[in-house]
């Protein structure tokens, strides 16, 4: 089973453990454990897999800044490179979607859809949180968010995807080719 992450909170206060994560504030110890890859969650073995191994990362050095004290300019820093790179990610898992005909695109669109627009909420709401403990409290509700919806998301809506990955590997060549010719490719910014 692969954990979002586990948090230990007060003896006296009682929460489920997915809105335990929710729960974090002073009066609460963090452990911190980053989302750890697993061949489980494994789609295609290449552009796909290799694209969630890097919001991986991404995510788990969200968590790593925000367990440092962090600057609010640090945090924006390592929001917009994650909405950048979710979007970027979006598009290419989508283009592929619609090359191979995926009977499931439009949910599954729809679902990246509502992640970037919640994705833009929460910078609006970390935009508006200035003081050092509103900050921390937005950072780890942010943090919950992000490790609950992209395990869930890869675990329960992308792995739908792998008996279409042969067909998603021959225009992820053509695709590449395009590039190889001078086409605009998707690119990550430099990580600050």
């Amino acid at each position: 089973m692969i954990g979002v992450a586990l948090y230990s909170c007060c003896d006296n206060v009682k929460h489920d453990v997915k809105w335990c994560l929710l729960a974090v504030n002073n009066h609460c110890g963090v452990l911190v454990m980053p989302i750890l890859w697993r061949k489980e969650m494994s789609v295609d073995a290449s552009t796909i897999d290799d694209d969630h191994k890097l919001l991986i990362d991404l995510i788990n050095s969200f968590e790593t800044v925000i367990n440092q004290n962090p600057t609010i300019a640090a945090l924006d820093r390592h929001l917009l490179q994650l909405r950048h790179y979710s979007i970027e990610h979006f598009k290419r898992e989508e283009a592929l979607q619609r090359a191979v005909h995926y009977p499931f695109y439009q949910a599954h669109a729809r679902e990246h859809s509502d992640l970037v627009n919640r994705l833009e909420t929460i910078i609006a709401h970390r935009t508006a949180a200035r003081s050092g403990r509103d900050l921390t409290v937005v950072s780890r509700e942010i943090l919950a968010l992000l490790k609950e919806w992209l395990v869930e998301h890869i675990l329960r809506t992308d792995l739908r995807m792998r008996p279409y990955v042969a067909q998603m590997k021959a225009h992820q060549r053509k695709m590449a080719a395009l590039t190889d010719q001078g086409a605009e490719g998707v690119s990550l910014p430099p990580f600050p």
